[in-house]
């Protein structure tokens, strides 16, 4: 049978496992904090974290990792196409409206006057 494979922790996840900010963790993959960086799995322009190896890294520099809080953070999820945006419904004007509406319309062209349209609420 097949192991699984495992999914990468993202910056959240570690974030939560540490304890710290985010840019914390920005300082602990660049190493300006402690003398190794933190092993980081790079993918493009996503990162990913090894849980194992976040905790062997946490112990050697005295940062203890949570992996049961880092993995109640939601996990990390494939980026995928943005929802589309819908527009927002237009109610239609009361029938009272649109009747009066054209009805001075009606009045006003009976006057003599020339009418483009007749517009309800304006």
């Amino acid at each position: 049978m097949p192991t699984p494979k495992k999914i990468p922790l993202n910056t959240k996840q570690v974030m939560a496992g540490f304890g710290v900010s985010d840019m914390t963790v920005y300082t602990y993959r660049q190493g300006t904090s402690t003398k190794d960086p933190l092993p980081s799995l790079k993918n493009g322009t996503s990162v990913g974290f090894d849980e194992a190896t976040m905790v062997k890294w946490g112990k050697k520099y005295g940062v203890p990792f949570d992996a049961a809080a880092a993995l109640k953070v939601p996990g990390s999820a494939q980026r995928g196409p943005k929802p589309p945006v819908v527009a927002k419904e237009q109610k239609a004007p009361p029938k009272a409206a649109v009747k009066a509406a054209v009805k001075a319309a009606f009045a006003a062209k009976a006057k003599g006057k020339k009418v483009i349209s007749a517009r309800v609420g304006a």
